[in-house]
């Protein structure tokens, strides 16, 4: 059992050895430590919190952990940095301990560090271990986040720096230009969308080495993107080289000149099918669309899905709702070669 030693004025010691760091990971990854924080049920007054299942997980390397590890820094993330769940049933005065005052792990304390947009949904964040000016440097040396007062939008802004995303070229700052939104007094109506040059979108696509389904080349139209304090889609323009356009909505905090890499989040594909998720449907509704309307396209999607064994035409829409194009088209391909026997 993991057990600690309760002092809200200092921070929770945990004395259990923890389990050792996996081998090195594959490219472009990193492990790091997860720990559930629970409700210990020995010794509720004296041992309010106990650590459930600890474990190593891999994660993507992201723009913050790949730059902390080179000079000057040279800090190794799956050493420093661990991932906290807190259970449902931990009382708040609790968890704002742990995020006031951190945790003691085999004599290392770890202080709040982050979280990002899907961790706080599930009760997640980052602690780090090391001194609270250690974190303020590291903090400091990606942009001006001091700037901003609030200290839940500041957090969410530094995690954004956490957001997974594959490097790509680096774009100089004299290479990008910021464009008005086009806004109304109610709405904006390019919130988070600005433009990629066509020479730079080729770019990525060799870097990426980015392919269709049938492994010929293609280059997308749109890239989700992170760029210096950027957050947001880049549009294919023909008529700009080497330049990326962002707007006013998609930047979100002040970054330091030298987070030039053009880190890619997404891009679009040829030959993917959109789904209506629970967001699209409310939308859809409050703007007028009967419910109907979407309990038929239910049903036929179901009629789909039960006939696929016996309906070509509802195997075909499946297979391409999965993506499976090149097994669509080797089909198509085969009854072809057949009927000219």
């Amino acid at each position: 059992m993991y057990t600690m030693y309760q002092n809200y004025e200092t921070p929770f010691v945990f004395t259990q050895l923890l389990p050792e760091i996996p081998f090195t990971p594959e490219i472009g990854k990193y492990y790091e430590l997860m720990i559930n924080l629970s409700v210990n049920p020995v010794a509720i007054d004296e041992n309010p919190l106990k650590i459930d299942d600890p474990k190593y997980v891999l994660q993507n390397e992201n723009r913050l952990t790949r730059t902390i590890s080179k000079p000057p820094f040279g800090i190794d993330p799956a050493d420093r940095f661990i991932l906290v769940k807190f259970d449902t049933y931990l009382e708040n005065h609790i968890v704002r301990s742990v995020l006031n005052k951190g945790l003691v792990l085999e004599n290392r304390h770890y202080q709040f560090f982050s979280y990002t947009a899907n961790q706080i949904k599930v009760r997640k964040c980052r602690l780090f271990y090391g001194t609270q000016q250690e974190i303020e440097d590291i903090i400091n040396y990606f942009g001006e986040f001091d700037r901003l007062k609030l200290p839940s939008k500041k957090a969410a802004r530094i995690g954004l720096l956490f957001s997974s995303v594959t490097p790509s070229l680096n774009v100089p700052v004299e290479n990008m230009q910021v464009i008005d939104d086009i806004e109304n007094s109610n709405y904006c109506f390019t919130d988070g969308c600005g433009y990629i040059s066509y020479d730079y979108a080729q770019q990525i696509s060799i870097m990426l080495d980015i392919k269709d389904d049938t492994g010929n080349r293609y280059i997308p139209s749109v890239f989700q993107i992170r760029y210096m304090g950027c957050k947001g889609v880049l549009v294919l323009d023909h008529t700009t080289e080497e330049t990326i356009s962002v707007r006013p909505s998609m930047i979100k905090f002040i970054a330091a000149d030298h987070l030039t890499e053009l880190g890619i989040s997404n891009y679009s594909r040829p030959h993917s099918y959109g789904r209506l998720n629970k967001q699209y449907i409310m939308l859809l509704s409050c703007l007028g669309v009967p419910d109907e309307v979407f309990v038929e396209k239910f049903n036929v999607a179901l009629n789909r899905l039960c006939n696929i064994k016996y309906d070509a035409e509802a195997a075909f829409y499946m297979l391409m709702y999965k993506n499976h194009y090149c097994e669509v088209l080797d089909t198509i391909l085969e009854k072809q070669d057949s009927r000219k026997v």
